[in-house]
């Protein structure tokens, strides 16, 4: 049973609004969402974090700079507070279950059947 999709799909509603055309930007194969490069938002924004002066080492660094998504929810008290959005969760043992259903849910966006 899927344990993030509510999140998942906030997250995916925020890119849709944010980075158009964005599910074609991730690899899937790459995906791993414990890592600020090869997260969903540090695949997306890889290209501005390379190309900004902000000192920003990863997508996730640069959309949590740009973007404040990653700003601290009230009453939340986890890595970030883009845990809401799918992007992040407290319990890293859990991101391997939260890197499967991203996987799944971008496929299926995409209409392929997940690698």
């Amino acid at each position: 049973m899927p344990q993030y999709q509510e999140e998942i799909q906030r997250g995916m509603a925020w890119l849709d609004e944010t980075r158009p055309g964005w599910p074609e930007m991730v690899n899937l194969e790459r995906l791993a969402m414990q890592s600020g490069y090869d997260c969903v938002l540090g695949q997306v924004f890889e290209k501005d974090a390379t190309e900004a002066c902000c000192g920003c080492q990863s997508g996730f660094d640069w959309a949590s700079e740009t973007f404040k998504v990653l700003a601290p929810t009230p009453g939340f008290d986890g890595c970030c507070g883009a845990d809401d959005l799918g992007f992040c969760q407290p319990e890293a043992w859990r991101f391997a279950t939260l890197t499967e259903e991203w996987k799944e849910s971008i496929a299926e966006r995409r209409n392929e059947v997940p690698a």
